[in-house]
């Protein structure tokens, strides 16, 4: 039977942490509280997805805490990584400026484009080489890229019926920025099978039973969840860094399979046929048309 965190939606009205904005850009806008939570807001201005300029303003983000934490100007516990849209947290890569890279050429953009995810997931995976623990907190739907950012944090915590796929072998390409590599790690190779080969859709519940989502949250409790999660790990902060030092040395994400695949990628992506060109397309204007107004 699957655990939740039952919390009255109520206690968030009691929570007297105050928040200060620390990072802000038309894509993100990164808050901390006092008990160390910085909520990592993506705004989605311009489609659901990973746009270059969101991936942007995540590398920075992630600079300005690690100068910051360093010199012991900022106090953050947890990077928690959320979407203002409730019934979306991220549906993946940038599909329509992949569609035109591929039909230019540019093996360049399709390159650096992916190089910049896996810097990202990378860093994420690391924790940011920083005393903190990073976390996504989905709500809705996380597919392609958006389930590869939530698997690169140390915990997943995730509503009841959000939703997790990776689409890509429908129009003719695979993962290619980390879920390959994370799930090899983590899940049992059916399961892998019918994430990346079959292209199946599972519920968070599916993926709580497999302990990929480490805590399952009442459907409309994201937040309330949130914070009990963390109130009830304060007591444990030292030892959860412990362990998750100890579960990266295990895993042994290494940076250079990261790339390898990459390049995969990219020879395969210069190559899609027509067809899964058109599938492409219909897939790229979903996302453009999920965007938060």
């Amino acid at each position: 039977m699957s655990t939740a965190i039952m919390v009255d939606l109520a206690d968030l009205s009691r929570v007297s942490a105050r928040e200060r904005v620390v990072f802000e850009s038309e894509d993100l806008r990164a808050t901390l509280d006092d008990d160390g939570v910085l909520l990592a807001e993506m705004r989605h201005p311009h489609g659901c997805c990973f746009t270059p300029s969101l991936l942007d303003s995540g590398l920075r983000l992630h600079e300005r805490l690690r100068r910051e934490v360093t010199a012991g100007n900022l106090r953050v516990h947890y990077l928690v990584w959320h979407s203002a849209r409730e019934d979306i947290w991220s549906l993946g890569g940038d599909l329509a400026r992949f569609l035109a890279w591929v039909e230019a050429g540019d093996r360049r953009a399709l390159e650096s484009y992916a190089h910049t995810c896996i810097r990202l997931v990378e860093e994420t995976w690391r924790g940011l080489d920083l005393p903190l623990r990073t976390v996504a907190l989905v709500r809705g739907r996380a597919y392609g890229g958006g389930f590869e950012a939530a698997l690169a944090c140390d915990v997943l915590l995730a509503e009841a019926g959000a939703r997790f796929g990776l689409p890509e072998t429908l129009f003719g390409l695979f993962p290619g920025m980390g879920a390959w590599s994370l799930l090899a790690r983590r899940a049992p190779r059916a399961l892998l099978r019918r994430l990346v080969e079959e292209a199946e859709t599972v519920t968070a519940e599916e993926l709580h039973a497999h302990g990929l989502v480490h805590r399952l949250l009442p459907a409309g409790g994201a937040l309330a969840g949130l914070r009990a999660f963390v109130a009830e790990r304060a007591p444990h902060r030292r030892r959860d860094l412990a362990l998750d030092r100890v579960r990266r040395r295990v895993e042994a994400l290494d940076p250079g399979e990261l790339e390898d695949i990459v390049a995969i990628w990219v020879e395969r992506a210069l190559t899609l046929e027509e067809p899964m060109r058109r599938r492409m397309r219909h897939f790229a204007r979903r996302q453009r048309s999920a965007r938060c107004r």
